[in-house]
């Protein structure tokens, strides 16, 4: 606002120089006009004179009749000859005046110049006076140009006025003007000041129109809403974790506890070692999946190369037979079809997957890796016939810790609640989907979708 003003007002004052100039200079063009007219007059009227008496003659009775007052209005007229002899039709002796060298050294063309005389500027035109081919003295004609300069002066002064006014009521309109659109701006920026965890509200209040700032506000707001959902996360992330900590740790705590009394009969001691070696190994996988899990979370750009979707498939298989005594094999419908991805990272999402469906087979059950694709997207989907899960668990089912009303696929087979969640993180790494689905008779189905991309050549 400053800015604006500071360079307004030099503007203005810039305007008001120019204008003073350009008044000066067409003021004073026109005083020279005036004095060219009166050359022109004195020599029509010598013109005729042959000698230098009748020259003298005819600038007296010239002179005599175009008398001044020395007013300044109308013009001094003055007639110098070689010898000394000064004629004038005035009382003022504008031969003297500061600055009038051409009185003695007449010039050998018209020239105008500038002359001081009692405190007052006259514009002075000194043209050389000729009688039969040689000069014989000067003529001299002066205006006082005091009043061109208080014109222009008076013209600066009011468009200095006019100026300082417009500016002004510039500055104040636009002060109101920037008030007024920086209001909603101000608002969200108090409310921003007053966004913390006790207040409860995280968005910024605006009513205007959908503009520049409309938008801001929208993004902004957007911003603090995925913040609110990401810090509510983590909170039900972290009490999740530490009532899933608490279990293990009260366990083993316990048994210890009885160990460390020594009132325990050798069967009831031997067990308690048993449990607490399950809850150490249960902790170690729930500690495991926690960090695998915060990694994924940190993960900002992933390293793609074009992977087969047949050899994920192939390598999911061969890892997934070390995984138990069922019948772990691919699934005859096998694709031709590529994506771009992290390798070890699908690979990981597919050995969540097939551990998931080996916990819940029979020695003698079937689980089945495949894939199939269209035009735009590749599906690989690792399915069993175990004894599949509730429906009304298929939207949460990939959720960190969740817990249905009956236990889930994870809780049942002594995971975390965390080997699913880490399967849907790794695949929204690569711009894909996962999903669950019971099949028929009885078991589920996970299916990774992924963006299909052309064969590398």
């Amino acid at each position: 606002m400053l800015a604006m003003a500071v360079t307004a007002g030099l503007t203005v004052f810039a305007l008001v120089a120019v204008a003073y100039l350009s008044t000066a200079r067409s003021l004073e063009a026109s005083l020279d006009e005036a004095l060219s007219r009166e050359a022109d007059a004195y020599a029509a009227a010598v013109q005729s004179a042959p000698t230098s008496a009748a020259l003298t003659a005819a600038t007296r009775t010239y002179l005599k009749g175009r008398s001044s007052t020395g007013s300044g209005v109308d013009p001094v007229l003055l007639v110098v000859m070689n010898g000394g002899r000064t004629i004038s039709n005035s009382d003022l002796r504008l031969e003297t005046a500061a600055g009038n060298v051409d009185a003695r050294r007449p010039p050998a063309t018209p020239r105008f110049r500038t002359v001081t005389l009692q405190g007052t500027s006259y514009r002075l035109l000194s043209v050389p006076v000729a009688s039969r081919g040689r000069t014989v003295g000067v003529f001299q004609a002066a205006l006082a140009a005091t009043s061109a300069t208080s014109v222009a002066r008076e013209v600066a002064v009011t468009l200095l006025a006019a100026g300082l006014i417009a500016l002004a009521f510039g500055v104040l309109l636009s002060h109101i003007a920037t008030r007024a659109a920086l209001a909603p701006l101000t608002r969200m920026a108090e409310d921003a000041a007053r966004i913390n965890d006790a207040t409860g509200s995280h968005a910024l209040t605006y009513d205007g129109p959908a503009d520049e700032l409309g938008a801001l506000a929208l993004a902004v707001n957007g911003m603090l809403a995925r913040l609110d959902a990401a810090a509510a996360d983590q909170r039900a992330f972290v009490a999740d974790a530490s009532h899933e900590l608490r279990t293990p740790v009260a366990v083993i705590r316990g048994n210890a506890e009885l160990l460390a009394a020594d009132t325990l009969a050798e069967a009831d001691a031997a067990e308690s070692l048993h449990m607490i070696v399950e809850e150490s190994d249960r902790l170690a996988r729930l500690l495991d999946e926690l960090l695998a899990l915060a990694r994924l979370e940190s993960v900002g750009r992933v390293h793609f190369q074009p992977l087969s979707a047949s050899v994920l498939v192939a390598e999911a298989v061969a890892r997934g037979k070390a995984l138990c005594d069922c019948d772990f094999s691919a699934d005859a419908s096998a694709c031709e079809a590529w994506v771009t991805g992290d390798p070890d990272l699908l690979d990981q999402a597919l050995a969540n997957l097939s551990r998931n469906a080996a916990a819940h087979v029979s020695p003698k059950g079937h689980v089945r890796i495949g894939c199939d694709a269209d035009d735009g997207l590749v599906r690989i989907h690792v399915t069993d016939d175990g004894t599949g899960f509730a429906q009304a668990d298929a939207e949460r089912i990939f959720d960190r810790f969740y817990r249905a009303g009956a236990a889930t696929r994870d809780d049942a087979s002594g995971g975390a609640g965390l080997g699913l969640a880490i399967v849907k993180r790794l695949v929204e790494l690569h711009g894909g989907s996962v999903s669950a689905s019971n099949v028929a008779p009885h078991g589920a189905r996970f299916t990774i979708t992924l963006p299909r991309i052309a064969p590398p050549e």
